[in-house]
């Protein structure tokens, strides 16, 4: 149920990025009726979709993993090139544009928000994604806000 919610979480966010989960919900549950899938189930994959929206807290491990896994690039070391990558979609499908300091800022206010959840997720990521932070916060944006 987790990996069919994963292929169904974003899906929608070209076509509807403030409502993309709720879309996408909305899609899963019918390819997954076409082919005969348990109503049960079919509820389970919409609840994961749905617990993806960084608004949503989650209310069970299955909704914790998929938060965690959805929002994992924050403690790698690939966390600056997502950033930059998020940064250019943005613009492209919400047509938002920020300076560097503006982007920086919202990064700082996002991390302070944003929790693992899971066992692992704050054993491999959460040290790295302080590190992260820690640049962010110590960056300045008449240098770099690369990390």
């Amino acid at each position: 149920m987790l990996i069919i919610a994963v292929c169904f979480h974003d899906i929608m966010y070209l076509e509807n990025p403030a409502q993309h989960e709720q879309e996408g919900a909305k899609l899963a549950s019918s390819v997954l009726k076409e082919l005969g899938a348990h109503s049960t189930d079919i509820e389970l994959i919409n609840t994961l979709i749905l617990a993806t929206d960084i608004k949503t807290p989650p209310k069970s491990t299955l909704e914790e993993i998929i938060k965690d896994a959805d929002l994992h690039y924050l403690g790698t070391n690939r966390y600056q090139a997502e950033s930059d990558l998020l940064r250019k979609e943005w613009e492209l499908t919400k047509n938002l544009t920020y300076t560097d300091e503006e982007w920086r800022l919202l990064n700082i206010d996002f991390f302070k928000s944003h929790q693992f959840y899971r066992p692992y997720s704050l054993n491999h990521y959460e040290p790295i994604k302080i590190k992260n932070l820690e640049k962010l916060e110590n960056s300045n944006s008449l240098t770099s806000n690369r990390i």
